[in-house]
């Protein structure tokens, strides 16, 4: 497992040296005026700026690095997936269009004669404000348990959602979710695949700290089993405002799993001062083998809530208000409420 997972770079803030190589002099894409002195971060895979276009709405744009093909193709796949997710769902960013910019407009190299030109993948994405999940859990002293059941149920509704129509996000965690709080959504779907993708060495890849067993495992079937781990990670750190397992490197995060496993979480979740009843939450969202963890990103956040003490039995009774907009997204999963109380309480 070690050496197959690769890490994974998740920076939330530009350094000062921004406008290097790749960017420098740029300040316009296509028909987007850029905002360099106010950039949203970079990812693995490329830059994301606020820009703005020609009516002066606000966008964010994805830039990849590379105009490889193989690169090109990779964006336009995971802007695909979570265009998929955004039309279901109002908690992931919606994707606007994809533009494939020739090379030499990024790098203002000349193309040599009988060279074939590539193009660097351009995502158009509606813009979120606010700050990402991990920067918001700062800001969080008391009623902690309230706070991450607020903050983290859009997540759960978006996550039921994307596997409704068959797309598993894989990197669900604090810096993923971003937003103003109560309103956040999840973003970043670089590493998403469909449901029941067979994984293969150069795609075992995650973020350290929130990677589970089987998205490190090659030949393991990805499922969304994978996010409802992640989820439940995200929700411990929402809770204690720190992270289930500190994986400071590969090696470690390969010692995670092994035999022991389930012993060295019940004693994580015990030295983090939870309840008996809240500790058997995650116990099962954070299980080891994906069928041993909750069908529904929903049934663990209530599940979580009665285990706190709560009174909160659904996501429409901590977001009043949204009924419309959960309501469409359930209709077009063909998601009930029936069955996902039913599953909630099994």
């Amino acid at each position: 497992m070690g050496e197959t997972l690769q890490k994974r770079v998740n920076v939330r803030s530009l350094p000062a040296e921004f406008d290097g190589d790749l960017l420098k002099g740029i300040t316009r894409i296509g028909s987007y005026q850029i905002d360099k002195k106010t950039p949203i971060g970079i990812g693995s895979t490329g830059y994301v700026l606020r820009a703005r276009s020609k009516d002066q709405h606000r966008v964010a744009l994805k830039l990849g690095f590379s105009s490889d093909p193989r690169a090109y193709a990779h964006h336009m796949e995971a802007a695909r997936l979570q265009d998929r997710v955004a039309s279901v769902t109002p908690h992931v960013p919606q994707v606007h269009e994809t533009i494939a910019i020739p090379a030499h407009r990024i790098t203002g190299e000349k193309v040599k004669r009988g060279q074939r030109e590539g193009s660097f993948p351009l995502v158009v994405m509606e813009y979120v404000p606010g700050h990402p999940y991990s920067r918001i859990l700062k800001r969080v002293s008391q009623h902690r348990e309230r706070e991450a059941i607020q903050d983290l149920w859009p997540i759960a509704v978006a996550l039921d959602a994307a596997h409704e129509v068959g797309v598993v996000h894989r990197d669900v965690h604090s810096d993923n979710i971003v937003g103003p709080q109560k309103a956040l959504k999840l973003v970043d779907f670089d590493i998403a695949v469909e449901n029941g993708t067979r994984l293969v060495k150069e795609d075992a890849i995650g973020t350290l700290g929130y990677v589970a067993r089987e998205q490190a495992t090659v030949g393991a079937i990805q499922t969304g089993a994978i996010d409802i781990w992640q989820l439940g990670a995200t929700l411990f750190e929402g809770v204690t405002d720190r992270q289930l397992f500190e994986v400071p490197d590969l090696k470690t995060n390969a010692r995670v799993f092994k035999d022991g496993y389930a012993t060295r979480l019940s004693a994580r979740l015990a030295t983090a001062g939870l309840s008996t009843p809240v500790q058997d939450v995650f116990m099962r969202a954070e299980a080891s083998e994906p069928a041993d963890r909750y069908p529904l990103a929903e049934s663990l956040m209530y599940d979580f809530a009665r285990a706190a003490g709560i009174p909160a039995t659904t996501y429409i009774d901590l977001h009043p208000g949204q009924e419309q907009a959960v309501s469409a997204a359930r209709r077009t999963t063909q998601i009930s409420q029936k069955s996902r109380l039913v599953a909630a309480v099994a």
